[in-house]
């Protein structure tokens, strides 16, 4: 979809000259890289929640309903958290 606009974008400018191989394939790595980066933002700041609500001594049912992640996930950030305690 972002080719698609970027097309119509260099049309819009003026742009004639052919994309190489190159150009694609790094827009394509950059496109990927901003993906993943949001991506994993994301994945930090539902464990930032879950955690907090952990912390808040919320039941595991009420974090699932709240933030959509399975008991499974919320048991797993426990038994981190609990491990860390301990290591520290």
């Amino acid at each position: 979809n972002n080719i698609i606009f970027e097309h119509h974008l260099d049309q819009i400018k003026g742009r004639t000259e052919t994309m190489g191989i190159e150009e694609l394939i790094l827009r394509a790595s950059k496109h990927e890289g901003m993906k993943i980066g949001e991506k994993r933002g994301s994945e930090h700041r539902t464990l930032e929640i879950v955690t907090n609500m952990i912390n808040k001594n919320l039941s595991d049912s009420m974090i699932a309903d709240f933030t959509g992640v399975s008991l499974k996930y919320i048991q797993k950030v426990k038994s981190d958290l609990l491990k860390n305690n301990i290591d520290n």
